[in-house]
C-alpha cells in the first residue's frame, strides 16, 4: 500500500512538472516578452493593418526580429560597458530609464509596424 502511495505521488509530481513545462512553452511561443502582445492580438492587428495597406510581419518574425529579447539584453550590456559621456541621445534616454529602474523605454502593447496605423503606441 505504501509503495502505491509513493508511486502515485511520483506520477502526480511528474504530471505537474509536465504541465508547467507545457505552459512555459505555450507562453514563450504565444506571448511577446518585450511588448506583452499575445499572438492573437498581434495577428488581429496585422489583419487590421492589411486592410489599411500596411504589410505586417508574422508574429514569429515579430518575436525573432522586432522584439528579440536578446537584442535588448545585448543593448543593456553595451550601455553598461560604454562610457556615459559618449552616449547618443537615445542611449542617454535609455540609460536614464535603466538607472531609475523604469521600463518606460520598452515598447508596451505595441510594435513598430503598427505605430502609424492609429497614432497609438508608446
Amino acid at each position: 500500500v505504501l509503495m502505491n502511495i509513493i508511486t502515485g505521488l511520483m506520477v502526480d509530481t511528474f504530471g505537474s512538472i509536465r504541465e508547467e513545462k507545457e505552459l512555459r512553452r505555450y507562453t514563450l511561443e504565444n506571448d511577446c516578452f518585450v511588448c506583452g502582445l499575445t499572438r492573437t492580438a498581434y495577428e488581429d492587428s496585422a489583419i487590421s493593418a492589411k486592410t489599411k495597406g500596411i504589410e505586417a510581419p508574422s508574429f514569429d518574425d515579430h518575436l525573432e526580429h522586432d522584439h528579440n529579447v536578446w537584442t535588448y539584453v545585448y543593448f543593456i550590456a553595451y550601455l553598461r560597458a560604454k562610457n556615459p559621456t559618449e552616449d547618443s541621445g537615445i542611449e542617454s534616454y535609455v540609460r536614464a530609464h535603466l538607472e531609475a529602474a523604469s521600463l518606460d523605454w520598452v515598447p508596451n502593447r505595441t510594435a513598430h509596424v503598427f505605430e502609424g496605423q492609429d497614432g497609438g503606441g508608446s
